[in-house]
């Protein structure tokens, strides 16, 4: 399952969060005492090849060739009311 969305660089398609894929799953090294994972896979619409890597340094994937990943933006709202003593209070 994709992690998060993505744009084909090939076609520009869309594709989303938790879409399914037969992937070609491959260790390629180590970090510290965890695997590195590299997943490569076809764009449905298109013959592009996308290659997703694990980054457990900063505990994300990164996309490393044949796509896009979309940006998404944290709603900063919701993080001042955290902080926000009279917010917690209320709720």
């Amino acid at each position: 399952e994709l992690p998060f969305d993505i744009w084909c660089a090939g076609c520009s398609r869309h594709i989303a969060r938790n879409v399914r894929f037969n992937a070609d799953k491959r260790a390629i090294g180590m970090y510290m005492t965890t695997q590195l994972w590299s997943f490569r896979f076809k764009c449905p619409s298109c013959p592009q090849v996308i290659l997703i890597e694990t980054d457990p340094e900063n505990t994300d994937y990164v996309v490393r060739e044949g796509a896009k990943r979309k940006a998404e933006f944290k709603d900063s709202g919701v993080e001042e009311k955290a902080d926000d003593p009279f917010a917690r209070l209320e709720n």
